[in-house]
Formats: C-alpha cells, structure tokens, sequence
C-alpha cells in the first residue's frame, strides 16, 4: 500500500496531484534531508566546514545498516559524510554529523525540529537524524515537499550531493541509492 503522496512543482509550489499529503506518516531515510537541511545551514553560518574532521562514535557506529562502516574513534571531513548521507542513505553518517553539528543526537533533533517550524512544517516531529523508527518521529508528504523546497531555493550550492552517481569508499564505489 502506498503511502501519503505530493506531487508538486518547486518552481511556483503548484500542487500537481496528491493524496493524504497532510496525513502523518513514518519519513524513513526522507528524515535524511533534515539531516543535510540542518548541516548546511551550520555550513553557511560558518560553525561548521565541508573540510571539517569529524569524529566516528561509538553511537554512530553501532547504527545498522545502511552504513558506511567507519571504525569508532576514525575521523572523515563533513563533505565525506554528506556524500554518505545523501547518495548512500547511510545511517552512521546521520549521527556523525548530527553529534558533530550540535553536540549531541538530542541536541540536534531540536534543531532539526526547530528549522521544521521556520519552513512551516507543522506536521512533523524528528527524534533523530536518520529516520530510523521511532513512533515519535512523523511527518507528511506537505512537510517533505516544504523541506523539499527550501533545500532547492537556500543552497543550490549543495545541489551536487542530490544527483551523484556514487560514493567512493576506498576500493568499493557505493551506487547511489536514490534511484
């Protein structure tokens, strides 16, 4: 069964067809834009660098499949995690960003829902930064759309991250997996 749906030009916000795009739903791997939203807004004020040395948790490690697997106590700069997050889905890279961005994966599910209000995402709540399951963490197909949307017309600059084929791993080249 499908879920809530929204079809819709950025451009002009014309919706084109939709179903239930207000009814709350489990956002998954969508979570992960949040994720990326709340890191390049950390990007253009300057708290954080795509060059950035970030650590690997012990938490960010332990988080399943899918991952990129980085040992615990390893570093990889932000744009690397980016790359992880967004063209491999992968969930360690969501809490190694967001223990990078804010401190904590608490800390930073505020922010992510605090940057959820200034878009005027009102149906959404976030508990963490990967959207893994949680009965806490909902969205709508509205709320993705606004996200959506506000990714597009604030940081056209990232828009690389959206549309690259793959990610190198050392030897292993990992398809993105946003068909």
């Amino acid at each position: 069964a499908a879920g809530p749906s929204l079809l819709f030009d950025p451009a002009t916000e014309e919706v084109i067809s939709q179903d239930r795009a207000g009814e709350p739903w489990y956002p998954a791997s969508l979570t992960k834009l949040m994720t990326a939203y709340v890191v390049f807004q950390k990007l253009k004020t300057g708290q954080m660098t795509k060059e950035q040395k970030v650590p690997v948790s012990e938490l960010a490690h332990s988080q399943p499949p899918s991952k990129i697997g980085v040992p615990v106590g390893k570093t990889v700069s932000v744009d690397f995690a980016l790359q992880a997050l967004l063209v491999y889905s992968a969930n360690d890279m969501a809490y190694v960003l967001a223990e990078a961005a804010s401190g904590s994966v608490p800390a930073f599910a505020s922010e992510m829902n605090a940057q959820a209000v200034k878009i005027g995402m009102t149906g959404s709540h976030f508990v963490n930064p990967n959207g893994l399951f949680d009965h806490r963490h909902i969205s709508t197909a509205r709320d993705i759309a606004l996200l959506a949307t506000a990714l597009l017309r604030e940081f056209p600059e990232h828009a690389h991250y959206f549309d690259q084929d793959a990610l190198a791993v050392g030897k292993r080249r990992l398809a993105n997996r946003n068909s």
